[in-house]
């Protein structure tokens, strides 16, 4: 029997600039002749003038954030008889929403509830310091066994669950970042080019910054706001494996595998103010627009789902006789709705919150990972030249001392490609987010060229002030096919017992196989279709000396 128990006191500062520092562009527009402006008018004398076309200031992001964490645990493995052994624990885990030591948190609650559609700050009796409230319902049971058959079987079995921490949200993400600590500095002012009444002179009181406890968010309010639940869910995977593995002898094992895993209450980022398709400026048609804001919602809920399924067969020869070697293949399938879990700032791919075309049915994001590949075959070898004292060939003399001790290791990837998502190349819907076209066909070809990877002709405009249907991460990108190979050796040196001279020669991407990026997916685009570029650099070959003493 195990036992353990686990605390953690996070400590975590953040300090971001933003536009903390401010930004005054000085274009001329001041000292333009009004009767002439083309080529009239000087930057420098508006600035000696104090008269900025465009003013722009934010307020730095500057956090103190904490939190307290407890987990415990159990295990018994369990050997039932001289074959089968069993594992079986379970851990309980209390993991807390971040506070901040100075209550600079904020958010815009959009929970069912008496909260609904109000703006709190950290300190309001309401609610706990976070701001959300803890989840202490996490158990987390795990099994397994393993069990030795007849003729060098081995089988191998488990499952279990396991929770997640809040370890890569970015900062621009987090409830530390809501006005009035971040964001209400977000003023943005551009002048009228002419009038020196539409900007704000040099030396002149900028609009001050509400003191918290005070503050109210205005229903006019265009600044990005972060949502946040009010209940700390924690996010979970539910995981599983099946394992065959079999010892052919002479230091070789082959292995088949089956591995599973569900991910549960996943966050993810939509946008939580996004007005329905139709004509018109977007903010104004936001739902909460004029009432609680006018602005964009970074809404982030544990809202999405995935799932993963692969087969996988592993034959391995252990190093013995002055070489091994390794070779895998893994059939596997992964889907989701959002990949970029960690909320990073400016997540690429078809993740964020702009990527959800449709945020009142977030299911229609449901399709392959970013991540996903199908079908991948790596394998790997590492061998001693038979060459040199105690080799079978040149064995002595001067021939073993230049030709002894090399050793060449080398590996081979070839892998189908990651899935993409075709877009638009505006907002046809006009809803401030990504837009999909129409799909009226696969979209796959038979004969693929990187001037036209894939069937152009299956994806067209929706009508206007619509969203298409062309779904997310529908076509496959191009796939890798890369050897690198290496030759090295080490030189002993009268430097003690450590001294050596190490040398490497290097080839990567050895056969120089084009490793090609991502067609063009954004219809409307002239390169639409087309691959512009590979992922990977070409051929890349290289020396290297070592000295270890």
């Amino acid at each position: 029997m195990k036992f353990g128990f686990e605390f953690q006191y996070l400590d975590i500062p953040t300090f971001a600039a933003l536009q903390g520092r401010g930004s005054w562009a000085f274009s001329g527009v001041f000292t333009q002749n009004p009767l002439g402006r083309p080529g009239t008018g000087s930057p420098v004398a508006d600035l000696l003038l104090g008269l900025p076309n465009s003013i722009t200031i934010g307020t730095p992001s500057d956090a103190q954030e904490r939190a307290r964490n407890y987990y415990a645990y159990a295990q018994d493995d369990w050997m039932i008889t001289s074959k089968l052994t069993l594992n079986l624990g379970i851990r309980y885990e209390v993991t807390a929403p971040f506070y901040d030591a100075n209550n600079r948190l904020a958010n815009l609650v959009l929970d069912p509830g008496p909260l609904y559609q109000q703006y709190v700050i950290a300190g309001d009796s309401r609610l706990p310091r976070s701001l959300q409230t803890l989840d202490r319902n996490n158990w987390a049971p795990r099994v397994g066994l393993a069990y030795r058959g007849p003729k060098g079987f081995v089988l191998r079995a488990g499952g279990g669950i396991f929770f997640a921490q809040d370890e890569g949200f970015g900062v621009s993400q987090r409830m530390t970042n809501n006005p009035p600590f971040v964001g209400f500095g977000g003023f943005n002012s551009i002048s009228d080019q002419l009038n020196v009444s539409s900007t704000i002179p040099l030396g002149s009181p900028l609009p001050a910054r509400p003191a918290p406890k005070t503050y109210v968010l205005p229903a006019n309010n265009t600044v990005q706001v972060r949502s946040w639940p009010t209940r700390n869910t924690i996010p979970y995977v539910q995981q599983w494996n099946l394992s065959l593995q079999k010892d052919l002898g002479k230091s070789t094992v082959a292995e088949v595998n089956y591995v599973g895993n569900s991910g549960v209450k996943l966050y993810g980022a939509y946008e939580g103010n996004q007005p329905l398709p139709g004509p018109g400026a977007v903010n104004s048609r936001r739902p909460l627009a004029g009432r609680v804001t006018s602005g964009q919602i970074l809404a982030v809920e544990p809202w999405v789902t995935s799932k993963y399924h692969g087969l996988s067969a592993r034959l391995e020869r252990r190093f013995t006789k002055g070489y091994s070697w390794l070779a895998v293949y893994t059939f596997g399938r992964s889907l989701d709705m959002q990949s970029n879990l960690d909320l990073c700032d400016g997540c690429g791919g078809s993740a964020g919150a702009g990527a959800v075309v449709d945020t009142r049915n977030r299911r229609l994001n449901y399709g392959l990972s970013d991540q996903h590949v199908a079908h991948r075959f790596v394998t790997s070898g590492l061998a001693e030249l038979p060459f040199g004292e105690g080799k079978p060939w040149v064995n002595s003399g001067l021939g073993a001392k230049v030709l002894g001790g090399w050793a060449l290791s080398g590996i081979t990837t070839v892998a189908t490609g990651s899935a993409y998502t075709v877009t638009l190349n505006f907002d046809n819907a006009n809803t401030g987010n990504t837009n999909w076209p129409n799909r009226i066909a696969s979209g796959n070809l038979s004969n693929r060229t990187v001037d036209r990877y894939f069937d152009t002709s299956a994806f067209v405009f929706p009508a206007q002030f619509t969203q298409g249907n062309g779904g997310r991460n529908t076509l496959i990108g191009p796939g890798t096919v890369s050897t690198d190979l290496s030759l090295q050796r080490n030189f002993k040196l009268p430097l003690g017992d450590a001294g050596r001279l190490e040398f490497r020669g290097e080839a990567f991407n050895l056969f120089n196989t084009p490793q090609f990026g991502l067609p063009g997916a954004a219809l409307g685009n002239p390169a639409f279709g087309t691959i512009g570029g590979t992922a990977r650099s070409n051929r890349q070959m290289q020396l290297g000396l070592r000295l270890l003493f």
